[in-house]
């Protein structure tokens, strides 16, 4: 059995409020018996902050206290033999969690997944 993926788009924000930018990565097949780790690279582009909401994100980043959130918004199907079956819809927001939490490698941010407006 293979996993099938429509382009991936992930965004990134901080503190629920900062916009930190986005990435697209095109459509991709998952071998069985894989784990895939994607990576992503965010661009923002003309992006503007405000001198007292930069010196915050700058001071809370520095502190390993933001939080960054990640909502990721793809399609998936299934193939069995050579048959594909089916592209739904799956969105997944994560966070919830410090950079500090993360760094120690404790905690896991929280996700919600959903598919089909479920």
């Amino acid at each position: 059995m293979k996993i099938y993926y429509g382009e991936t788009k992930v965004s990134l924000t901080a503190d629920h409020e900062t916009e930190l930018g986005s990435a697209t990565v095109g459509a991709f097949k998952q071998p069985a018996n894989n784990v895939t780790l994607l990576k992503f690279t965010v661009v923002v582009a003309k992006g503007v902050v405000d001198s007292t909401t930069g010196k915050r994100l700058k001071d809370r980043v520095k502190s390993e206290q933001v939080v960054v959130n990640a909502a990721v918004k793809t399609v998936v199907g299934i193939g069995v033999f050579k048959t594909k079956i089916g592209m739904l819809p799956v969105n997944v927001n994560c966070g919830d969690v410090s950079l500090k939490q993360l760094n120690d490698g404790k905690t896991s941010p929280t996700c919600s997944f959903n598919t089909l407006r479920w």
